[in-house]
């Protein structure tokens, strides 16, 4: 469920997912990075986690996360 968003000449990225913990969202972020770079060569450099939606008792529904990620 992830999208890249840009890419830059220093080899980053910006991958948005959203998911119902921020602990999910970490966990897709890693997976589809494994899938698509490969087990070495990239991580993490920065990240964003917001709610997107919220029950009108005040509880997070759905959460977007925003990623950098950095290719070596």
């Amino acid at each position: 469920m992830a999208t890249v968003a840009d890419q830059s000449a220093e080899h980053r990225e910006t991958v948005v997912v959203r998911g119902f913990s921020a602990q999910d969202l970490r966990r897709c972020v890693n997976r589809d990075c494994r899938a698509s770079m490969g087990e070495t060569g990239w991580q993490i450099v920065g990240e964003t986690i917001v709610p997107r939606m919220v029950s009108l008792g005040g509880r997070v529904r759905l959460w977007e996360g925003r990623f950098e990620v950095a290719r070596s």
